[in-house]
Parts: structure tokens; sequence; C-alpha cells
């Protein structure tokens, strides 16, 4: 079922309490897909959100679309089209976590690009990829300051691409 999150509710920022929130009201055992990825980095958040404005909650016996009936501070209920509660299909679920996965590698830089994290010490400041561990997920950038070189793992997620 898909679930529409209230205008206010903002994924990047909410989704510990969109998944508090849903477990109080489906239970511990609730399947959910929030289609976002987070990372932390010294208390900042970084994110990538595939859909923004719904979270996708599998419909079970203890699931249904009247657990929703009641407006709350995150959910505005289940999305209605013609009068029928949409739902989602698990291959589709499925194919939304292959496009996540898909648009996190598609932020992976290359060797010899130049790039800028967005959080951390060396937040804004423009560095050289020297190196890539996909796997990982994360690349050894160069940076040059005023009188050094110095060479730091950071987590690609935590990276902007300069064109």
């Amino acid at each position: 079922m898909i679930i529409q999150l209230s205008e206010e509710t903002d994924l990047k920022e909410d989704a510990e309490a969109i998944v508090e929130k849903l477990k109080n009201i489906c239970g511990e055992d609730v399947e959910y897909f929030l289609p976002s990825y987070t990372e932390y980095v010294k208390e900042k958040a970084v994110c990538i959100v595939l859909f923004d404005g719904y979270i996708f909650v599998r419909e079970s016996d203890k699931v249904g679309a009247y657990c929703f009936k009641d407006k709350n501070e995150y959910f505005d209920g289940p999305l209605f089209c013609g009068g029928q509660c949409q739902y989602v299909k698990n291959k589709d679920i499925n194919n939304f976590k292959k496009e996540l996965k898909k648009r996190l590698k598609s932020k992976v830089p290359k060797k010899g690009e130049t790039v800028v994290p967005k959080v951390g010490d060396y937040r804004n400041l423009e560095g050289v990829v020297l190196l890539v561990d996909r796997k990982k997920m994360i690349a050894k950038v160069e940076f040059a300051l005023a009188s050094r070189v110095v060479e730091v793992y950071i987590r690609i997620i935590n990276l902007d691409v300069q064109e």
C-alpha cells in the first residue's frame, strides 16, 4: 500500500520518527520500504530520496488501509486514486530498491574527478579522487591545503562531483 506523507513531513529529516510512528500504528513486525538512503557523518545527514512524499507498506492480516484512517503529524493516509486505495506489488518495491542502489552507484566518482564533500572537516573544499572502492562505497580524495597535501577516505554518498 502507498502511504502519503503529510506536507510538513520531510523523508530526509523525519525518517526515524516515521518508522517509529509506523511501528506504533501497525506493530513491530510491519514490513515497509522508505525510498531513501541516509548516511550520517559527524551528526550531519546526507540523503538520497527516490520518491519524496511517499512510503510503501506491505499489507497483511494485521495491516490494512484502515490502520491509517486517521491523519497524524507524519501520514495523510493511504494514497487513493479513483476512490481506490493504491497498492504496489512486491516486484515493484524490489525494482524501487534496485533503482535506489543504481542512483547510489551513479554517484560514484571516477579517478581524477574533482569532488567536494558535503559534510565533515573538508566540507566545501575541492579535492581530486585518487582511488574508488565500489564495494565499500568510499573514495580516497586528495586535498591541496595551503602548505600541505592531505589524502582522506570519504564515503561516496557524502561527495558531490564537480562538472
